[in-house]
């Protein structure tokens, strides 16, 4: 059996990744900065763990040392990501995170070959950000090949943990981006549409998610654009102008924020995670005018991720691919629809 390891078990998302790991019969390795911290979760479930900071790269391939495959949970990963990289093309070993950056699928696209000629595969996304809106690209890419244009859309996200509260609000005064002829551009002012997932119409606002740079990958279509439905709290700051927004990702902006978010749920209670569910829209259009929808269900956004992700690291264990990949390039198109808890609800194909 591979030796797999999960940096980052301490936080909300990475404790999820754990449990799960451990109820499918899997034995990672636990890690994290701190000792004490990363001791807590192993020991009670007979795990091994390690300690280390992300600080020196020559550190981080010791300490993976035997592990043949990191799932990397420790963000904010535009701060983490590049050292644990670099650590495992250092000691090839394959690397997974769950990453939602754009910026930072960017730099893992940017080591393609260096992980190829190590035989190193890194694969970022492995939650709901990417996979499930990545499946939906790749089976509509099957079902359309001459697609020039793909829209992406999801509805159903819950209470967002702190890292991601982070994450988001750091980037708050930027202005959401889509991706048009292969460059990543603003969004024009319209940037709100109706989108349907099965109950209606509904108002989807633009974000900018990974799907915009691992798109392209798996599919070759180069005009993307996201879109959320967010929880009804976080509609008031989406809908803000653009000068308070840009108040709030000031330093006086940030120091408030943080403020805010270290007095939030760590994230979803158990029974948000147990009951939850979204859904994750895609559409496909060709220049005729052809269109082909699909439409998905899947578990809560953050059961979702200790699934897929789990999967995605046992899979890279046993059999990995060097170089980036998606989820849909190294799992196949329908990977999504083979966890459990996901189904497919719809597939249409119109006339334009």
């Amino acid at each position: 059996m591979a030796n797999l390891m999960i940096y980052g078990a301490t936080g909300y998302t990475g404790q999820l990744c754990v449990e799960h790991a451990v109820e499918t019969g899997l034995r990672p390795v636990i890690a994290g900065r701190s000792e004490a911290s990363t001791s807590k979760i192993a020991t009670p479930l007979g795990l091994e763990f390690r300690a280390f900071d992300l600080a020196d790269p020559s550190r981080i391939a010791k300490a993976l040392d035997g592990i043949d495959a990191v799932l990397h949970c420790a963000g904010p990963f535009r701060n983490t990501a590049a050292p644990m990289v670099q650590g495992c093309l250092n000691a090839g070993c394959h690397y997974l995170d769950i990453t939602g950056e754009p910026d930072v699928f960017i730099s893992h696209l940017a080591r393609d070959g260096e992980a190829r000629d190590k035989g190193v595969m890194i694969l970022p996304g492995a939650g709901f950000d990417v996979v499930p809106t990545d499946c939906v690209s790749a089976m509509l890419k099957a079902a359309l090949p001459e697609v020039t244009e793909i829209t992406l859309g999801f509805a159903g996200m819950t209470q967002p943990s702190r890292g991601s509260l982070r994450t988001v609000l750091n980037d708050v005064g930027d202005p959401p981006m889509l991706l048009r002829g292969g460059d990543l551009q603003p969004f024009p002012d319209a940037s709100t549409i109706r989108m349907d997932f099965g109950d209606g119409p509904e108002e989807a606002f633009a974000t900018t998610w990974g799907d915009l740079i691992t798109a392209p990958v798996s599919t070759g279509v180069e005009n993307i654009a996201v879109y959320m439905v967010p929880p009804v709290s976080a509609k008031p700051l989406l809908k803000m102008p653009q000068w308070g927004k840009n108040l709030l990702g000031s330093r006086l902006g940030q120091k408030v924020l943080n403020w805010y978010i270290d007095r939030q749920p760590a994230g979803p209670d158990a029974d948000n995670l147990a009951t939850g569910r979204a859904r994750i829209f895609g559409r496909a259009e060709a220049p005729d005018g052809n269109t082909v929808d699909c439409l998905i269900e899947t578990p809560e956004a953050y059961a979702l991720t200790a699934i897929s992700a789990i999967e995605l690291l046992r899979r890279a264990g046993e059999s990995a691919q060097p170089g980036f990949q998606t989820p849909s390039k190294f799992a196949g198109a329908e990977f999504v629809l083979e966890l459990p808890g996901v189904r497919r609800l719809a597939e249409e194909a119109a006339k334009g």
